[in-house]
C-alpha cells in the first residue's frame, strides 16, 4: 500500500540576466524543496494474520495524515506514508526499511510490531540517523542497553507491561501462584521481569512451579494438568491471542475456572473484540493498553468518536499509539520550527508532554521512552459495548514503575 499527495511544482521565470535567472532559479527550487511533502515510512506486517493489529495502524495513519493535511499541513508541507511489509521477519523488515530510508528517503520511519524485528531495524536507523518512532514493540533494549538517540517509543516495553500485570496481583488474597509464558524472547523477558517485581510489591504470593508452552500451542492438557496436581490460587498467565482463547476453553473443560484465577492477561481490544462474548469469561484478572471508556477524558472522548465515525468501531491500541505518535511528531516539528533539523526535531522531542486520549504523556528525554500506561482490572460486559468484554478497572501511568535512570544507566554498562 502507498498513499502520496501530489505536490504543485514551480516554474522558474525567464529573466532578462542570467545572474538574475540564476538567483530566481535557485530560490525557486529551494521554495520547491520546502513544499515537498513530509513522507513517513511505516513498516509493519500486513497479512490477514494480523489484520486485527494492521487495521488499526491503517486508520490511525489515514486519520491524522488527512486531518494535518486539510489543516495546511506541517509549517506548510503536507504528509504521505508509504507502508511495507516485514512479514515479522526481521531480515524482510531491514530490507524494507533501507528501502524507505534510501530510495524513498523519508523523514520518519515508524513500527515495526515485533521486538525481534525492533531491534534488527534499529541498528539501521542508528547508522542512517533516521528518526525511528515505535508504537508497538516493547523489547525494553530499543530504549535502554542498545538505546538508540534516533528512536522513540509511544508504547509501553516488556518492564512496564510486566509490572501493570503484577500490579494487579495486590489486594487479591492469593497466596500461591503458577507461572504461564510462551516459550520465546519476549516470554521469557516478561516471566523475569514478573518474578523480579512480585517479589518486591506482593511478598506474601509465592510461585510454585512456571509452565512454557511454545506458540501457536493447541493442545495445553499437559500443562493443566500439571498445574491442577500443584492446585495454585492464581495462574498468572502471559499467554495471549488465540493461545490464550485455546488455554482458557480447556481450563474450563477440566473444570480449573471454578476452583483458580487468572492474571497478567493482555488483555487489549484488539486481542478481545473479534472473539465476541463467551470466549473469555468475565472475572479474567489483566491489563489493557487502550479502553474506549477509560480515562472519562475529553481528549479520550474525541478521539474514540472521531475514530469510530471513520472506521465504525471504537478504536484499539495499535491506532490510539498512532494517533499518539502523530501528535507528538507534529508537535515537535512545530515546537522546533523546522522540518527537516533531525537533532534540533529530537531536542524537542525530549521531555515533550501532550494531553492524549490517556491523559499527559511525556517522553523521557534519557531514554526517549513514553510513560504510558494501561487500564488494570478485571474483564466485563458494557451495555455501551454490547459484542465484546472490556477491561473495566482503573487508568494507571507507567511513571513510577518505569526502570529510573540509575538503572538504565546500569543497563548501558555506563
Amino acid at each position: 500500500m502507498k498513499t502520496r499527495i501530489k505536490t504543485k511544482k514551480l516554474v522558474p521565470v525567464i529573466c532578462g540576466t542570467l545572474l538574475l535567472g540564476l538567483m530566481i532559479g535557485s530560490t525557486s527550487s529551494m521554495v520547491s524543496a520546502a513544499q515537498k511533502p513530509l513522507k513517513i515510512g511505516t513498516i509493519m506486517p500486513t497479512a490477514a494474520t494480523f489484520s486485527v493489529y494492521t487495521k488499526g495502524v491503517l486508520a490511525g495513519l489515514e486519520l491524522e495524515v488527512d486531518e494535518i493535511n486539510a489543516s495546511g499541513g506541517i509549517l506548510g508541507r503536507k504528509v504521505e506514508y508509504i507502508v511495507r511489509d516485514t512479514q515479522m521477519k526481521p531480515d524482510v523488515g531491514v530490507r524494507e526499511a533501507r528501502f524507505l530510508i534510501l530510495e524513498e528517503k523519508v523523514d520518519m520511519l515508524n513500527g515495526p510490531m515485533s521486538s525481534s524485528t525492533l531491534l534488527a531495524v534499529s541498528e539501521l536507523t542508528r547508522e542512517h540517523k533516521m528518526l525511528h518512532l515505535v508504537w508497538s514493540s516493547k523489547h525494553t533494549d530499543f530504549t535502554e542497553a542498545r538505546f538508540n538517540p534516533y528512536g522513540f517509543r509511544f508504547c509501553d516495553n516488556v518492564t512496564v507491561q510486566a509490572r501493570q500485570g503484577v500490579r494487579g496481583m495486590i489486594g487479591q488474597g492469593w497466596k500461591t501462584a503458577w507461572l504461564l509464558s510462551p516459550d520465546y524472547s519476549w516470554g521469557q523477558e516478561m516471566a523475569t521481569e514478573v518474578k523480579s517485581y512480585a517479589s518486591k510489591v506482593v511478598p506474601e504470593i509465592k510461585f510454585i512451579g512456571e509452565s512454557w508452552p511454545p506458540m501457536a500451542e493447541k493442545d495445553f492438557t499437559p500443562y493443566i494438568t500439571e498445574i491442577a496436581a500443584k492446585e495454585p490460587d492464581v495462574i498468572y498467565c502471559n499467554v495471549f491471542g488465540g493461545d490464550f482463547v485455546v488455554l482458557v476453553q480447556q481450563l474450563k473443560r477440566f473444570g480449573l475456572l471454578d476452583k483458580l484465577d487468572i492474571c497478567g492477561a493482555l488483555l487489549d481490544g484488539e486481542q478481545v473484540r473479534p472473539l465476541g462474548l463467551g470466549k473469555i469469561p468475565e472475572g479474567i484478572h489483566g491489563y489493557s493498553q487502550y479502553e474506549p471508556f477509560t480515562p472519562d477524558i475529553p481528549a479520550n472522548r474525541e478521539w474514540r468518536e472521531k475514530y469510530k465515525r471513520k472506521t465504525g468501531e471504537y478504536p484499539g491500541y495499535t491506532g490510539t499509539n498512532v494517533h499518539i505518535m502523530m501528535l507528538f511528531w507534529k508537535a515537535a516539528m512545530e515546537k522546533a520550527g523546522t522540518t527537516t533539523d533531525r537533532d534540533a526535531i529530537i531536542r524537542a522531542l525530549e521531555g515533550m508532554s501532550l494531553m492524549t486520549p490517556l491523559g499527559q504523556v511525556t517522553i523521557r528525554a534519557f531514554d526517549h521512552q513514553s510513560d504510558q500506561g494501561h487500564v488494570v482490572g478485571v474483564t466485563s460486559r458494557d451495555p455501551r459495548v454490547p459484542n465484546y468484554l472490556v477491561v473495566k478497572g482503573e487508568y494507571m501511568p507507567a511513571t513510577d514503575i518505569l526502570h529510573t535512570m540509575d538503572e538504565i544507566k546500569a543497563a548501558r554498562g555506563k
